[in-house]
């Protein structure tokens, strides 16, 4: 059971483990990363960061 953070990254979205320090994949697309992280066979919940760094739950 874990929770995946969507955050900015220099070359656009990353998925990130919440205290992992890098990237698990990176993304051109928001949308892109937050499939990817729903996809993952073990994740609870999303939380993405907006462009202007506040973050939102997206189950």
């Amino acid at each position: 059971m874990s929770v995946r953070y969507v955050v900015n990254h220099e070359s656009g979205w990353a998925v990130k483990n919440p205290k992992g320090k890098r990237a698990v994949k990176t993304f051109k697309t928001q949308k892109e990363a937050i499939d990817y992280a729903k996809s993952l066979s073990d994740t609870t919940s999303v939380i993405v960061q907006s462009k202007e760094g506040s973050f939102r739950k997206n189950s």
